[in-house]
């Protein structure tokens, strides 16, 4: 599942705030160089920005030839004695590199509870000075959990609580995208996410789940719309994944409902309108006009569980609702690939 180049969503989650938009968590199993975020932050050891094979410096170094030594390059900006801001050539994968050293190179200590914590105060308190350089968007990894073996478990909850934080104290920033490079990695953190967000994981997978997910691998023929397509990329990535999360799969489909809405609309960058309010004054009217009713109550669905996925720690969101979510979403996106040519906007499809 993981090319060495590629990267595959397998959770998707939020943490919602009050007054602003939430803040989107994405989890990807794969490559952090696959997807573009405006800052990257990187982990090393002090006195060593070698780029070693699988590290992710081993990765910069293998794909775009940027490397780095023993010492701090010159023009590094350091916002705190562990947070390094490395100067870079532009790059597809980031606009800033961030290097967070995790120990000294010469500690000869196994890696300890403290060592993790101390990684992680340092990101907790220096996400101000990489959003005070415009980033609204950060790739990171598991922090540590390569070469300096910090514990994958302990980590990954470690990540959602800086998130948390994150989304609390820093409203500019949108989105936070976490990979994962190993399989047993990204099994174990999809676990400890449903749980951290009070969900549960299903180890065993939907045969609905499974039909759902092999419908929309064949949906793709016939979808022209770039936009839409990533919505059901995202969705087939999220239905693959073993265990999938239900929850994930939930919010993704309500993302692709309110793609598809303000696509009908003719507005695909409209964000000032809810998915509730835009159901109401376009979704309705074109389906009516279309004489498929039917496709607003798929809409509604996906609203619902999305909203419940996000908000309503209570309430199971199951393997049978995620895939009736899949079909959902697949109904909604064919009748927005055929009718939002018919309400051009200044985005098209």
């Amino acid at each position: 599942m993981t090319a060495d180049s590629a990267a595959y969503l397998f959770n998707l989650s939020e943490f919602p705030r009050q007054g602003h938009a939430p803040l989107i968590i994405e989890f990807y199993a794969g490559n952090i160089l696959a997807r573009h975020s405006d800052a990257l932050i990187v982990t090393a050891f002090r006195g060593s920005y070698h780029p070693m094979p699988g590290s992710v410096l081993g990765e910069l170094f293998r794909r775009y030839g940027i490397v780095f030594g023993s010492e701090l390059p010159q023009g590094t900006v350091s916002d705190h004695p562990r947070l390094h801001l490395f100067p870079v050539p532009p790059c597809p994968s980031f606009d800033q590199l961030w290097v967070l050293e995790v120990k000294d190179i010469t500690d000869p200590e196994p890696p300890s509870m403290a060592d993790i914590n101390a990684a992680f105060f340092v990101l907790k308190s220096g996400i101000e000075a990489i959003t005070a350089r415009g980033a609204t968007s950060i790739s990171m990894p598991l922090v540590g959990t390569g070469y300096a073996g910090f514990d994958t478990p302990e980590v990954a909850w470690k990540t959602l609580e800086l998130l948390r934080h994150w989304a609390k104290t820093t409203p500019s920033l949108q989105c936070v995208r976490v990979f994962a490079r190993d399989a047993d990695k990204f099994a174990t953190l999809n676990r400890t996410i449903d749980k951290f967000f009070g969900a549960k994981s299903e180890p065993a997978a939907s045969m609905l789940l499974q039909a759902a997910h092999e419908e929309l691998v064949a949906s793709k023929s016939i979808l022209s719309s770039p936009i839409i397509l990533k919505g059901i990329q995202d969705l087939i990535e999220l239905t693959n994944a073993s265990p999938a999360s239900p929850k994930s799969i939930a919010l993704a489909g309500r993302r692709l409902a309110e793609t598809c809405a303000r696509l009908l609309a003719g507005a695909p960058e409209m964000t000032n309108c809810t998915l509730s309010q835009l159901l109401t004054t376009v979704v309705q009217p074109i389906v009516e006009m279309a004489n498929q009713r039917w496709i607003l109550s798929y809409f509604r669905l996906l609203q619902h569980c999305g909203n419940t996925a996000a908000h309503e720690k209570d309430v199971e969101i199951t393997t049978t609702d995620a895939a009736a979510v899949t079909v959902a979403a697949l109904r909604v996106a064919e009748f927005t690939n055929r009718h939002a040519s018919q309400f051009p906007g200044p985005s098209g499809i």
